[in-house]
């Protein structure tokens, strides 16, 4: 598994899923950060605090490409789900 990456605010320990799409079809990037996604960044952030008591949270960036790859649409969501 792996996180992709994993920052700071503050005191807060963030783990930020990425999310990428070219263009819309087929559904959003948030749409790609299924259930099953998040249990891994879950299971994969807990690994990496070693049950240290710290606070955290999982945020999540959506990021929409167009034809040329560049980015239309970046969006940061935070505290998408609770560890």
């Amino acid at each position: 598994g792996e996180i992709d990456l994993i920052m700071r605010d503050k005191e807060t320990v963030v783990f930020v899923e990425v999310k990428t799409k070219k263009g819309y079809s087929w559904g959003s990037p948030e749409e790609m950060f299924t259930r099953g996604k998040y249990e891994r960044v879950k299971r994969m952030a807990n690994v990496y605090l070693k049950g240290r008591e710290v606070a955290c949270r999982i945020d999540m960036v959506a990021v929409v490409l167009n034809a040329q790859n560049e980015a239309v649409s970046v969006q940061h969501y935070e505290n998408v789900m609770q560890l």
